[in-house]
């Protein structure tokens, strides 16, 4: 630790020791909002499409994949080989 603490020029481990106690759930927020407000954030949820399915409404948009009610298309057909 003493030679990454030289070698990096860092501050002793009691400095940064209380500069981490000193940081307020505000401090977080703060950065949270810097780094993550042109970001759009996906959720990924697995389980039992009728189960989830009334409580995802009132989220907003909500993509499922393998929507049992989705109409199925039939599959495309390969071309034969001459």
């Amino acid at each position: 630790m003493w030679l990454e603490i030289e070698s990096l020029k860092l501050n002793s481990l009691a400095q940064e020791s209380n500069s981490l106690r000193l940081v307020t759930a505000n401090d977080v927020h703060n950065a949270a909002v810097r780094l993550f407000k042109d970001n759009q954030i996906a959720t990924v949820i697995i389980g039992s499409y009728n189960d989830l399915k009334p409580g995802l409404g009132p989220l907003g948009k909500v993509e499922v994949l393998g929507d049992p009610s989705a109409s199925k298309s039939t599959p495309p057909v390969p071309a034969t080989r001459p």
